[in-house]
């Protein structure tokens, strides 16, 4: 018996020993630290500097409510992108961002026409896009689910206060009266107007759209409009539709004013809202100009969050939040 149990204790004591040694040289592994989240903001910093302005205060205070810089055990990374105002720039600087960066998120832009290129890019290298004020209807409702498959929007849509421009030239308008355009030459102008006529030809078919050659289409990003007031005012039309915005606007609003343009003909200005008027101020502002209003008014929401929202923006800003910051708040937050 004894021979017996003494060769098994023996066993079990190097068994022991065995796995004692295995333990003790197993070496510590140390979880590898995980990359950062690159997030590419897309602005027309050269092109419209007022808007792309606007919509780094709302990333700024988006990060700044967030309250810290990190999401997931990720460290957030911020990659600010000028598009120029310039589509095929803008789809060369994405692409790089994407492949030579490492960016999973794109946000932006102000103008359809770019927003589209990043929407582009986004499809085809399986990132992320939020879409800001760049919501022309024909891309963003009509053909939302060929051009962005990963989206989301966070601005409003073109149809909105062109509704709201037509439903009051329906209540306002003398019979027969007409109408033109004066838009910026890209698909948010195209869409606008397209809308406009379309809701007006049901509304008040006696209202008399002015032909093509009554139209005037300055690129996007323009700063001498004067021509193209004088050509559209030339066809003395009642009404003046415009689909400015931005830094357009502002140049519209002031070359129309030092013309007399806004005494000439009621002009329906449908993307004007605070960002622009907080611009012109009282010196610049207009009479007897119909707006749309494209966002931005916070106060007339009750919503106690609404409230503290806008209060909480003046106080780190020193002024009230538009449509620019606040989707670009909403888009990253």
């Amino acid at each position: 018996l004894e021979k017996k149990i003494i060769p098994i204790i023996i066993v079990i004591a190097v068994a022991v020993i065995a796995v004692a040694g295995v333990v003790s040289y197993v070496p510590t592994v140390t979880a590898a630290a995980k990359p950062a989240l690159k997030i590419a903001l897309f602005e027309p910093f050269t092109g419209m500097p007022l808007s792309a302005a606007f919509s780094k205060d709302g990333y700024e205070l988006a990060m700044l409510d967030w309250g810290k810089n990190t999401v997931a055990g990720r460290k957030i990374e911020l990659l600010y992108i000028d598009t120029e105002l310039k589509p095929e720039i803008a789809k060369k600087k994405a692409r790089d961002t994407v492949l030579k960066d490492g960016a999973e998120i794109l946000i932006g832009e102000e103008a359809s026409s770019i927003e589209i290129t990043l929407g582009i890019v986004a499809k085809e290298s399986g990132v992320f896009t939020v879409i800001g004020n760049a919501v022309a209807d024909s891309f963003t409702i009509d053909n939302y689910d060929k051009i962005y498959p990963n989206a989301v929007v966070a601005g409003g849509f073109s149809a909105n206060p062109v509704r709201g421009m037509a439903l009051y030239i329906k209540d306002t308008a003398p019979q027969g009266a007409t109408v033109t355009v004066l838009s910026p030459n890209y698909v948010w102008g195209w869409d606008c107007w397209d809308r406009f006529k379309k809701d007006i030809h049901k509304l008040r078919p006696d209202i008399k759209i002015l032909p093509k050659e009554a139209e005037a289409w300055p690129r996007l990003g323009e700063r001498n409009f004067e021509p193209f007031i004088s050509s559209v005012l030339a066809r003395k039309p009642d009404y003046l539709f415009s689909a400015h915005w931005g830094d357009d606007a502002i140049a519209v609003v002031r070359q129309a004013k030092a013309m007399g343009a806004f005494e000439k003909a009621k002009w329906i200005m449908s993307t004007m809202a605070c960002d622009e008027f907080r611009v012109l101020g009282a010196k610049d502002a207009m009479n007897g100009v119909i707006f749309g209003g494209f966002g931005g008014y916070w106060w007339e929401d009750p919503n106690p969050v609404m409230q503290a929202f806008g209060k909480r923006w003046f106080k780190r800003f020193g002024y009230y939040p538009g449509y620019s910051s606040a989707t670009a708040y909403a888009g990253l937050h």
